[in-house]
């Protein structure tokens, strides 16, 4: 298998690790400070609202920007958004609408970095170690998302949620590195012909994705 995949594999690991963490810690964080279930729950929901929204205009940013920088602009963006939130988290208790847009900004980025990450999989392995990647990435994403539940309500408990929010930020940093260890693997991914028309920049886009 290409030696290239494992970086990619392990960037895609720890990013389901630190998908489980972030949606844990903030839906507690929200019930202990509402003691309301439905605002709990809305979370979750405004988060899977965003990312669907910002998948549509993915396209948008294909077209303009090269892959690679729009991959590690990507992460940059949602490490440094996760390291304010990590800063200020003890201090949002009165400022929620605060936190919610920090929320939204994540999953807009979330959304796009997704369906740009699974298009690389052919792209670093090919024939049959395609199905053994697929495989690998399946079973890791799976594992890591039934300890990471498992493991954060541990540690909610015993570290308190701005700790575990922390360990998720300074994954995410360890995500960060491996984008940019990536960078140069994704530079000759083609860019689509850019039109004038969003319309067929969308339709075009939604085609390549």
């Amino acid at each position: 298998m290409n030696i290239a995949f494992y970086p990619y594999w392990a960037a895609k690991t720890l990013l389901s690790l630190i998908n489980v963490i972030y949606i844990m810690v903030i839906t507690t964080y929200i019930y202990g400070l509402t003691g309301s279930v439905l605002s709990a729950a809305m979370f979750p929901l405004i988060q899977i609202i965003t990312r669907i929204i910002a998948g549509f205009t993915l396209p948008l940013l294909v077209n303009r920007f090269p892959f690679s920088r729009l991959m590690i602009s990507i992460s940059i963006a949602k490490t440094l958004i996760m390291t304010c939130i990590a800063i200020s988290l003890n201090h949002l208790i009165s400022q929620l609408p605060l936190l919610l847009i920090g929320v939204v900004i994540l999953s807009f980025l979330d959304g796009w970095e997704t369906p740009l990450l699974k298009t690389l999989t052919p792209r670093l392995v090919q024939g049959e170690d395609l199905i053994k990647a697929n495989s690998l990435l399946s079973f890791s994403n799976q594992t890591v998302t039934i300890v990471g539940y498992a493991m954060t309500g541990f540690a909610v408990m015993n570290w308190g949620a701005s700790q575990t929010f922390w360990a998720a930020t300074s994954l995410s940093w360890a995500v960060l590195i491996f984008m940019i260890a990536m960078g140069s693997l994704t530079r000759n991914v083609e860019q689509p012909q850019k039109s004038a028309v969003s319309r067929n920049v969308l339709r075009e886009g939604w085609s390549i994705l």
